[in-house]
């Protein structure tokens, strides 16, 4: 409920404002210069996110602040301390009840683990090289404690780019002198070679390994209607360097 109230405090708060002729409380419950900033701030804030990527994590900065802006916001209104005090505390407990625990369609509740795999015996620190556009760092838990993994491309870069980051991969992979593996979402896994081989690293026999999450199965998280979907099954490739692949 925390930014459904934000915002109609900041339509309330500008409306009342002029109405009663410019007229704000004279004893803020916040103090004023700094608060006028933050509300400016989350408005300015708010509807530029709501005019480009509306992906809500991209909010939680807001998200975070919220509370703290609508005492500000219900501190400027022209009423009498008692009933802004009251106002706004009865706002924070609203919020406080309807606070619902965040599982992002990944799960209902508590679970043990957000993915269940069984990963093959892999030889002792080993280098896990990640790619694609995928997120599933939320497997890493799941993976050998003693496993170094670096993504080497992602929607954020582009392996074949000539960037500081990039030159650091190389060189964090360069200097691994233990087993490397490429770790993909089956789906990807074309593209996530092409990401190996700026990197000069190439897959060597056998044939790449299939993993399964078991919890990413259709009969325990249904598919997505917007085809945003966890990967299912995912490649394990014995990858080898090479100085001219």
């Amino acid at each position: 409920m925390r930014v459904p109230i934000l915002y109609a405090l900041l339509l309330i708060v500008p409306v009342w404002y002029f109405a009663k002729g410019r007229q704000t409380a004279e004893d803020w419950l916040a103090q004023r210069i700094p608060a006028r900033f933050l509300l400016l701030l989350a408005a300015v804030a708010y509807y530029g996110w709501l005019f480009s990527q509306t992906i809500y994590r991209y909010l939680l900065p807001l998200d975070m602040l919220s509370p703290l802006l609508i005492v500000a916001a219900v501190g400027l209104l022209p009423l009498a301390r008692k009933a802004r005090v009251a106002t706004a505390s009865a706002l924070l407990l609203l919020i406080t009840l309807s606070i619902q625990p965040g599982n992002w369609g990944r799960h209902d509740g508590f679970k043990p683990a957000l993915a269940q795999i069984e990963m093959p015996v892999l030889p002792e620190k080993p280098m896990l090289l990640m790619a694609g556009t995928d997120a599933y760092a939320y497997l890493l838990p799941q993976l050998p404690p003693d496993a170094v993994f670096v993504r080497i491309e992602s929607r954020g870069f582009k392996p074949d780019a000539s960037t500081g980051l990039n030159e650091r991969i190389a060189a964090r992979i360069a200097a691994h002198r233990g087993p490397l593996y490429l770790f993909a979402p089956k789906r990807e896994v074309e593209m996530a070679t092409r990401a190996a081989y700026a990197f000069r690293l190439m897959p060597t026999p056998p044939a790449c390994r299939e993993v399964i999450d078991s919890y990413a199965l259709p009969d325990r998280l249904p598919l997505s209607k917007s085809g945003d979907d966890y990967p299912r099954e995912f490649a394990l490739c014995v990858m080898a360097k090479h100085a001219n692949p």
